[in-house]
């Protein structure tokens, strides 16, 4: 796929911005009161085009799919993403956000990550879970990551060399009750908390906008939405640190803004120098 101009994410410490000169991109650091500090280990802070919220626009003749990485490992954090949608009344939407953990490395150089997608489609918002194995990192910007479509593979299968997806969830709509639309703007927030079990298995927690406060949960909320990743589609007998990160992919001729603010990270502290390639 030929990429005219490219999103780009990286991590920053400071004000230090990591990219290609003259592309906006995905940038990490610090809390939300404070732009580009890094205030402690739990605390992060990415998004598309700018920090002003002008948002990026795909002017290729394709999809623009990146992702990036923490460069330490952890078991899990909590992220309100904020997805704002300019074509709110389309029914086709601008992208999605993308929420990436249980990322790890194979010895032929492939790997293994869970996605959890986010987008505004059919006039919803919608939300995906699913881990994929044996990925080539070139795949990153192909469709569904160079993993067959329509998979029906229900547990990790050692044997496999080739790229595959298990689909935990499949796309379905948050309800409005619970999860709101898009505002005026065209943005709405949702809250996403993944929990490193004990046992190998993950839990993902969904909460609406209303749990939330300056974009971290509120003490003792209860879940809108909880989906279980069993250990037999982690291949996980134990609690594992990972790596964990963001992804983005804008529609051709789409502008998608869009922010993670991650809070309450568990495990290694967050880096503040460096960035995944």
């Amino acid at each position: 796929m030929k990429m005219v101009k490219k999103v780009l994410l990286g991590l920053a410490a400071g004000a230090l911005v990591l990219g290609l000169a003259g592309c906006k991109g995905i940038t990490v650091g610090g809390d939300d009161s404070v732009d580009g500090e890094v205030i402690n280990g739990t605390t992060a802070k990415a998004y598309v085009g700018d920090k002003d919220g002008e948002g990026y626009t795909n002017e290729t003749g394709d999809y623009v799919r990146e992702m990036q990485l923490f460069s330490t490992k952890h078991y899990g954090a909590f992220a309100a993403l904020t997805l704002t949608d300019e074509n709110k009344n389309s029914n086709d939407g601008n992208g999605q956000l993308g929420y990436v953990f249980n990322y790890t490395e194979n010895d032929d150089e492939t790997v293994n990550f869970i996605t959890i997608g986010y987008r505004w489609y059919n006039k919803q918002l919608q939300t995906y879970v699913s881990q994929y194995y044996n990925v080539k990192k070139s795949d990153f910007k192909n469709d569904n990551f160079g993993a067959p479509k329509k998979s029906t593979i229900k547990e990790k299968d050692s044997t496999k060399t080739t790229a595959y997806e298990i689909i935990v969830e499949d796309f379905n709509t948050l309800t409005t009750s619970k999860f709101g639309t898009l505002s005026d703007d065209g943005s709405a927030t949702i809250g996403v908390e993944v929990i490193a079990e004990e046992d190998g298995s993950y839990t993902v927690n969904y909460y609406g906008s209303e749990k939330l406060d300056n974009y971290k949960l509120k003490k003792d909320q209860v879940a809108d939405k909880t989906v279980t990743i069993g250990k037999k589609v982690t291949g996980y007998t134990k609690k594992t640190q990972t790596k964990i990160g963001c992804y983005v992919n804008v529609y051709s001729g789409k502008t998608l803004n869009g922010f993670w603010r991650f809070s309450s990270i568990k495990g290694e502290d967050l880096p503040v120098e460096g960035f995944e390639d």
